[in-house]
């Protein structure tokens, strides 16, 4: 009898065990995500450095100016300018190569249908937004939409300026022809290829393709990760 009661109860081991296993894997399943997008972001952040150099370069060509000469050597004054000299160069830099990436992957992400009708749906409830109580808040959400619409219609444009401002950063910070920018401007269009410093060209290519490629990647990463792990996408 007691063997027979025994095969009777119910079994609570292994969906359990079942259970555990498959959180197991979903936990390592989003570890091995989120470490693949960190090793990305660190290569993104490999494309800021010749905007940093042009950042320093800004920076000392100011320091360099006699008027700042002067105020530098102001008790306390002398000081703080030192300290917005070396900071807002840098900050700027870093500012405009945010921008200058975010334009430039604008493209890119648009092509995305979930990021596409996410922004296209946000920006249609701002455009037509209710009257509320605060006309002001209202009239400029209005007015920030249409702005939005407008830019996303030409985005094509701005991405172009955008890549012509990157590709003229990384040009000055690698200069991949020659000893300098005198055999540059003197060879212009009639390039000699025993000249080119390939090694610089190819991490300037690399400086400035690598957030658009990169980007692309982590798209599909995600889109991979939701479909191989569709019961855990929402823990993923």
């Amino acid at each position: 009898m007691k063997t027979q009661n025994s095969s009777n109860e119910p079994n609570w081991t292994q969906p359990n065990q079942t259970t555990g296993t498959r959180s197991m894997k979903a936990s390592n399943w989003r570890y091995l995500k989120w470490f693949i997008y960190f090793v990305c972001g660190i290569l993104i952040a490999y494309s800021v450095v010749p905007w940093q150099a042009a950042g320093n370069a800004i920076g000392t060509a100011i320091v360099s100016l006699p008027l700042v000469r002067q105020l530098q050597t102001v008790p306390l004054l002398g000081l703080l300018i030192s300290l917005i000299v070396w900071i807002l160069p840098n900050l700027m830099s870093v500012l405009l190569w945010a921008l200058t990436q975010l334009i430039e992957i604008t493209p890119v992400l648009l092509h995305d249908p979930e990021i596409y009708n996410a922004t296209i749906k946000q920006l249609r409830t701002h455009e037509a937004s209710q009257p509320s109580d605060h006309p002001t808040v209202e009239k400029f959400q209005k007015k920030v939409s249409h702005y939005l619409i407008d830019i996303f219609r030409n985005i094509g444009t701005y991405a172009a300026l955008a890549y012509v401002t990157e590709l003229t950063v990384n040009l000055w910070y690698y200069l991949p022809y020659g000893t300098g920018w005198n055999d540059f401007v003197r060879d212009f269009g009639v390039w000699d290829a025993s000249l080119i410093k390939w090694s610089d060209f190819f991490l300037m290519i690399g400086s400035i393709a690598v957030v658009e490629v990169l980007v692309l990647f982590m798209l599909n990463v995600h889109r991979f990760f939701k479909a191989i792990s569709p019961r855990t996408a929402k823990h993923i």
